[in-house]
């Protein structure tokens, strides 16, 4: 008897249990500040929240701030990735907090398109807004990077010093929106 319990509780080939694989790009579900929000505190605490776990470590990569600020640090809990900034940002001056395409969850799945969460610390949005279509071929558009640079300046890709900073979807389509108006813009297309 005790040999058959032993026989009949021995591990057995199978489809692994756990239900079907997951194959469900991740997205993100918030952010703060929130896009378009204006008069947004110098040391506020920036955020961004997603639909399912991440992987860690592309995620955070991928995670920046457009006109550059270094981050210090990077913080999770659960789904939220927390930024810790080096130093305060700039008065007066429109942000892109974005999220590039290569940010992943814990299955392996890269989101389908980077994100983009654009905030002002100036006492209201500025309105201008630049938006269009990339066509590509060869490569799939999606996630691709749109520099913005003001009074045509040419991009300096080691010092990312532009000005904004649009991400396209899936069709080719980008928008940078908070632009100081009037002025004059160069795109360039990574």
């Amino acid at each position: 008897v005790v040999l058959l319990l032993a026989l009949s509780g021995c591990a057995r080939k199978g489809a692994p249990s756990g239900g079907p694989p997951d194959l469900v790009p991740p997205r993100v579900e918030s952010c703060a500040p929130d896009s378009g929000q204006a008069r947004v505190s110098l040391d506020a605490r920036l955020s961004v929240t997603f639909s399912e776990g991440m992987e860690p470590r592309s995620t955070a990569e991928a995670v920046s701030l457009a006109p550059r600020v270094d981050i210090r640090q990077r913080r999770w809990s659960g789904r939220e990735l927390t930024l810790v900034l080096e130093e305060p940002m700039r008065a007066n001056q429109t942000y892109t907090l974005f999220v590039g395409p290569s940010a992943r969850d814990r299955h392996g799945n890269s989101m389908t398109s980077g994100f983009t969460v654009v905030f002002s610390t100036a006492d209201s949005f500025p309105p201008g807004v630049l938006e269009g279509m990339i066509e590509a071929r060869g490569f799939s558009v999606a996630g691709t990077y749109v520099w913005c640079y003001r009074d045509g300046r040419a991009p300096d890709s080691t010092a990312r010093d532009f000005d904004a900073l649009g991400l396209a979807d899936e069709q080719g389509r980008f928008r940078i929106p908070g632009l100081p108006v009037p002025g004059s813009y160069r795109l360039w297309a990574f």
